[in-house]
């Protein structure tokens, strides 16, 4: 690792006042993961030197099959070639699903690309006047929704 990257991951460590997971992830990954039917992507507006850190440190990394991040790409959400270019390295998979806390930068993108979509209210989403949300982070209703999405594209 460069100075700079050390550099720029402590700032980040420094300027971050918590990163935690919501209760329930953990068990909500698990369970997907245990579904052969899913694999699991991250999408982030994120830089690579702290991001792959930090999903280590939170114990995550290992559920993804891989992660996208925006600065590899030099593109970011929420424009379409990011969502493309995911799309385009998981030829394999037959529909996709977008879960995300705004509004602009994940669910709409992805709605336009035909995603299936769940929008979950997070204390980090923008404020906005979306209907179609979940208020927090509640696993066991997303994991009920992904079943229901997953019944429906069949």
């Amino acid at each position: 690792m460069l100075i700079i990257d050390d550099i720029a991951y402590n700032f980040r460590k420094l300027s971050t006042k918590y990163i935690k997971l919501y209760d329930g992830v953990i068990e909500l990954l698990e369970e997907l993961k245990n579904n052969n039917d899913y694999n699991l992507y991250v999408l982030s507006n994120a830089q690579t030197i702290f991001t792959l850190k930090e999903l280590e440190e939170l114990g995550i990394k290992d559920y993804f099959k891989k992660i996208f991040i925006s600065s590899d790409y030099g593109i970011k959400k929420p424009n379409l070639e990011f969502f493309k270019k995911a799309k385009l390295k998981t030829p394999m998979a037959s529909h996709y699903l977008m879960i995300g806390n705004d509004l602009e930068c994940d669910i709409l993108p992805a709605k336009s690309l035909n995603f299936k979509t769940i929008f979950i209210e997070s204390n980090l989403t923008p404020k906005n006047d979306y209907k179609e949300k979940l208020k927090g982070f509640d696993s066991k209703k997303i994991a009920k929704l992904i079943k229901e999405i997953n019944l429906a594209i069949d």
